[in-house]
């Protein structure tokens, strides 16, 4: 059996950079922001549109089998044809509230509790990003989410830093910094599809969710994409109690914390 090649990322936290990055070799099919718990593209959808897994024929058949079983059919056609399935989870509906309309979420990784006894190995990465800054960017580009409190945020953020531990973590800040080398290291970890073109490629990549306006700016180089992704501290947390979720979830991350 394949490999399951998932990365972990919450939102506002770089995970569409990765996405386009992966996406410019033609060996990475990148199943974009999905989850047992919803997808925020349908997964069909993605692959008939995007991928040309699927023909419109069999759309309406695969649409009814379950979450791991559909994956585990995608896979085997990515590898009929040579090519790898990624799968960019959409973590953020398994730990902050209010991401989608069906409840309360999980706080566990349902991605590997639905998968794992699908795929004999997994290969998985993080891609983390500094806690105020994410809040900052989540209050910011996140209408349904104008209401959320330091507090929510704060255990929600938390307790993905807490069920993400031990697996590989690269900073979005650090990536910004040494795109080539990161990229490259990531690659090897989840056993991708490599092209050393990717840093001017990307920008050109569309087939993902999320913020596809950040590089697409008339007149600058795609790489400037890349070293001009945000990188502000973030809003100050006024909250004693959320502030300490979060420095721990950075420290969790890797970071500094004064």
């Amino acid at each position: 059996m394949n490999p399951l090649r998932v990365f972990f990322c919450f939102a506002r936290s770089g995970g569409t950079l990765l996405n386009r990055c992966l996406g410019c070799s033609e060996d990475n099919v990148v199943l974009s922001e999905v989850n047992p718990a919803g997808a925020f593209k349908p997964i069909i959808e993605q692959a008939e549109e995007w991928f040309g897994l699927i023909t419109p024929d069999e759309r309406e058949a695969l649409a009814r089998l379950p979450y791991d079983e559909l994956v585990a059919r995608l896979d085997e056609r990515c590898v009929a044809q040579g090519r790898r399935l990624i799968v960019r989870d959409w973590t953020t509906v398994n730990f902050l509230p209010g991401t989608t309309q069906c409840g309360e979420p999980s706080g566990v990784l349902e991605q590997l509790v639905y998968l794992s006894e699908r795929f004999s190995e997994v290969r998985g990465i993080v891609f983390t990003r500094k806690a105020a800054a994410v809040f900052d960017s989540v209050m910011s580009n996140i209408p349904t989410l104008s209401g959320l409190t330091e507090e929510a945020f704060a255990e929600a953020y938390l307790g993905y830093a807490r069920a993400v531990t031990g697996w590989p973590r690269f900073q979005l800040e650090s990536f910004t910094c040494d795109p080539s080398g990161e990229f490259r290291r990531i690659c090897d970890l989840l056993d991708a599809g490599f092209v050393k073109e990717f840093y001017e490629r990307q920008a050109d990549f569309l087939r993902c969710t999320g913020d596809n306006t950040l590089v697409r700016r008339t007149g600058a180089e795609p790489k400037t994409g890349i070293r001009s992704v945000q990188r502000t501290p973030g809003r100050e947390i006024v909250s004693t109690k959320a502030r300490a979720k979060l420095r721990e979830a950075d420290a969790l991350f890797g970071y500094e914390v004064g």
